[in-house]
């Protein structure tokens, strides 16, 4: 991830002078960098560019001599939502949301991750507060305040207790949290209740996880000995190490 410069920023608008992103003089260059998307269909790995202004985020496909983007994506930043995936410390692997379309990004670290998600969340609530649209909270809904479960909507009693996702922190009966996964903000080795949509969620981003790692894997025992330097190999290795540790953890 590369913070904004007035070279990167005079070095991107040459780059992009065929599109019409920079023609609004109020738009400026917040970040930049190089990411892998991941291809949920084609269960393939591509290198693009991600770029985030101050109202605008856009994803550029790479040409072969790195010096050209084409088919860019291109989303209004009020609409764009990021997360981490699971709930590693160290993950590295984010989605976008925008509208309905998911993209499955992941960096070569953590910190890149991260800052890749604070950087797109920020600019996304500064927007919304600009407009006045209201932000999405996860909070804590207190018992008291929970007539019915809020997935089934079936009545609480003195048998169809209350119990807390501890994930999303929703309220809900015993039937729609059967399932218990470690949450590591909270407890590093302990599994707590959390409800099926969250469990549900959690599942389908470890079996994504995977097929990144079998992505890499595949790279590593064809491609990676023609295509790649030492380094670029040792990077490739150690991200594969990094999801293989993730995914044995979060279930």
């Amino acid at each position: 991830m590369i913070d904004n410069g007035n070279n990167d920023y005079t070095t991107l608008k040459s780059t992009l002078k065929n599109t019409d992103i920079f023609q609004d003089e109020k738009r400026y260059l917040i970040a930049q960098g190089i990411i892998n998307v991941f291809d949920q269909k084609q269960k393939s790995i591509t290198s693009n560019h991600l770029i985030l202004l101050n109202d605008l985020l856009v994803i550029f496909n790479i040409a072969e001599n790195n010096q050209t983007f084409s088919n860019p994506k291109i989303f209004d930043i009020e609409k764009v939502s990021v997360e981490l995936f699971v709930d590693s410390l160290e993950s590295n692997v984010f989605q976008i949301t925008c509208l309905n379309e998911n993209i499955i990004i992941f960096t070569m670290c953590y910190v890149e991750a991260v800052r890749w998600c604070r950087s797109i969340n920020l600019r996304s609530k500064l927007i919304k507060l600009n407009l006045g649209i209201p932000t999405k909270k996860t909070e804590w809904i207190p018992d008291n305040n929970a007539v019915w479960c809020m997935t089934c909507q079936s009545s609480f009693t003195v048998i169809n207790r209350r119990h807390h996702c501890r994930k999303c922190g929703f309220v809900v009966c015993d039937e729609c949290s059967k399932h218990r996964a470690i949450i590591k903000r909270i407890s590093v080795d302990q599994k707590l209740r959390i409800c099926n949509k969250c469990y549900t969620k959690k599942v389908n981003h470890v079996k994504l996880l995977k097929d990144i790692n079998q992505c890499l894997q595949k790279i590593i025992s064809t491609d990676l000995s023609v295509t790649c330097s030492t380094t670029e190999t040792e990077n490739i290795n150690s991200l594969s190490v990094s999801l293989c540790e993730t995914v044995s953890t979060e279930l």
